[in-house]
C-alpha cells in the first residue's frame, strides 16, 4: 500500500501534462501499476 500512496502523488506532479502523448503514456502505466498493486493488496492468504 506504500508504493501505491506514493506512485499517486508522483503521478500527479511528474505526467499530470496529458496533452503530450508520451506523458500520457507514462500516466496510463502508472495507473496500471497501482491497480495491479491494488489487486494484489486485495488477496487473501
Amino acid at each position: 500500500m506504500l508504493l501505491v500512496v506514493f506512485l499517486v502523488p508522483i503521478m500527479v506532479l511528474f505526467h499530470g501534462d496529458v496533452s503530450s502523448a508520451q506523458e500520457r503514456i507514462q500516466l496510463f502505466k502508472n495507473l496500471a501499476i497501482i491497480g495491479g498493486l491494488l489487486l494484489v493488496a486485495n488477496q487473501d492468504n
